[in-house]
């Protein structure tokens, strides 16, 4: 029940005005006799809260800035939440709360407004609230009361919150909050829809896609691209490194693909076999497959992925060859080991070689003077958790820098357009999400 009495009296002594009495006619107080008559028409069990207002106030509860804060602070004291249920305390006595009434036909704007916000807000925790309106005329109360939940404000909201969770790309943070709207429709059924496509692509889910090997991995490379721009503006080194790894281990694999076919072209020699793609217990892998007279089964495989990258990048690709320790068994059943020359088309370009010795494989300057390779991050983060130093050194460089390398890669490989392509679709269903929730 608030009141401005004493203040009244004081702003009056200091200037007289006549709309201070009709501001203070407006007060709680005034209205608490019709207001007691519907609590205990309603059967509530109800205690009164006096709100008084200090003299050395300078605006009294016209002041909305300090009205907020005042009724914040007041409620403090006598609604607590405990395990999830809010209570009511009265100098010892603890109640639970079933059920919280905002009142907003009396009061000055500013004290009903704060009290509509922080209904809200308490409903948005999900705890049980209802906005009354009752009407009085000479004394008597309406029989029809009128109560409203905010849908519409309590959406409107959420909104800003949501924007910012997409915009970080926490697609999974968003969809709960939206699965929370305080109302259905089929827009916001579609919005959930892509919510819940979008959050799948971002964390890399696409089993449900069935797509074929290299189409499933183009995917992968075109999600980490889209999506590591969010992870480098908040600077969460450890997920964006793990997505740009990635796209460089799967793009050097296309690259030796590309080179490899650049190879049979040059040597126009049908005897030599491509590198092809294939997908064993869900992962894509490339593949060098050939005959082995000596072996129990003729035909092998060289599982490329499983070849050191350093040996990949610093030999295969760079060199042009690679002598790979291949193990089998024999015709007796024996275990036999056989060297087998890998071959592609050595990559000739000066950024190449700055690329591998400047860059992926060593001598790139990072932190504090630590000169590491690029790929050799991966082994320290998942041996060593060293979390905290990567996001210290990272901070330091040009992460974008980074990710040129990678489009450098992708050029290389001859793949570029295929990503883009793809990027673009997400891009595209991300726009007009932001655009439905504006």
């Amino acid at each position: 029940m608030s009141d401005q009495e004493e203040w009244a009296e004081q702003k009056e002594l200091e200037n007289s005005n006549q709309q201070i009495g009709q501001l203070v006619a407006k007060d709680g107080k005034w209205a608490k006799s019709f207001l007691e008559s519907w609590l205990k028409e309603k059967n509530y069990n109800y205690s009164l809260i006096d709100f008084k207002v200090s003299a050395s106030d300078k605006y009294g509860i016209a002041d909305w800035e300090a009205s907020d804060y005042k009724i914040t602070s007041l409620l403090k004291d006598y609604i607590s939440q405990k395990n999830g249920k809010l209570y009511y305390q009265d100098g010892t006595q603890e109640t639970e709360i079933e059920k919280i009434i905002i009142q907003h036909s009396t009061g000055t704007p500013s004290l009903t407004s704060a009290l509509y916000l922080w209904g809200m807000e308490k409903k948005l925790a999900g705890y049980l609230v209802e906005f009354l309106y009752i009407s009085e005329e000479e004394g008597y109360l309406y029989e029809e009361t009128i109560t409203h939940e905010v849908n519409h404000w309590q959406w409107h909201l959420q909104l800003p919150l949501i924007r910012k969770l997409l915009a970080i790309k926490d697609f999974s943070g968003a969809l709960e909050l939206v699965k929370d709207a305080p109302f259905n429709s089929s827009q916001i059924e579609l919005i959930k829809d892509r919510l819940i496509n979008l959050d799948k692509a971002v964390s890399f889910n696409l089993i449900e896609k069935k797509l074929k090997t290299k189409e499933d991995i183009l995917e992968r490379i075109a999600i980490a691209l889209w999506s590591e721009q969010s992870f480098r503006e908040v600077e969460h080194w450890m997920h964006w490194y793990l997505r740009i790894a990635g796209a460089f281990e799967l793009a050097l694999l296309f690259l030796i693909e590309h080179q490899r076919s650049l190879l049979i072209g040059q040597k126009n020699n049908d005897s030599y076999t491509t590198y092809e793609w294939e997908t064993s217990n869900f992962f894509p892998k490339l593949v060098f497959e050939f005959e082995l007279e000596e072996a129990r089964k003729k035909k092998q495989k060289i599982n490329i992925e499983k070849i050191s990258i350093n040996d990949l990048v610093q030999k295969l690709l760079t060199k042009g060859s690679y002598q790979h320790l291949h193990k089998f068994e024999d015709t007796n059943k024996d275990k036999q080991e056989k060297e087998i020359e890998l071959q592609v088309s050595k990559i000739i370009d000066t950024e190449w070689n700055d690329f591998v010795n400047k860059f992926y494989c060593q001598n790139w300057k990072i932190g504090q003077g630590s000169q590491l390779g690029f790929c050799s991050l991966r082994n320290k983060l998942y041996h060593n958790l060293c979390g905290d130093k990567l996001d210290r050194d990272l901070d330091a460089v040009q992460a974008s820098e980074v990710v040129e390398r990678l489009k450098y890669i992708l050029k290389l490989s001859g793949i570029v357009e295929e990503i883009d392509r793809k990027i673009q679709v997400y891009q595209e269903q991300y726009e007009s999400l932001m655009k439905d929730l504006f």
